[in-house]
């Protein structure tokens, strides 16, 4: 007999976890984040390994980075990677040529 289970996307994650807080600058900035050790559940079920990079330009509020981190960590047994197989398209390939540097880690 074979045994399935669900596969959960990222509709299935919890965004009530992230929690925004007042932006102590009414100047224009960005935030740059990086986390290292973002993983997945990949294509057949075996792990994806990766890094984001993640930019941000605040206005009145800014995302609490703990918070964010614990919506990141949902990704790590839930989200199944093959995106075509769902029905998805790849249409942006743009930040495969972007050269930058990032000093906040997670």
């Amino acid at each position: 007999m074979e045994v399935t289970t669900a596969v959960r996307t990222f509709k299935d994650i919890d965004r009530t976890i992230l929690q925004a807080i007042p932006n102590p600058s009414d100047q224009a900035y960005e935030i740059k984040t990086r986390i290292p050790e973002f993983t997945f559940l990949g294509v057949k079920e075996q792990p994806d390994f990766a890094v984001i990079y993640l930019t941000l330009y605040p206005r009145k509020k800014v995302i609490e980075l703990r918070s964010l981190k614990q919506y990141v960590f949902q990704l790590r047994n839930t989200i199944d990677s093959d995106w075509k197989a769902r029905g998805g398209q790849e249409k942006f390939n743009d930040w495969q040529r972007i050269e930058d540097e990032w000093d906040v880690t997670m």
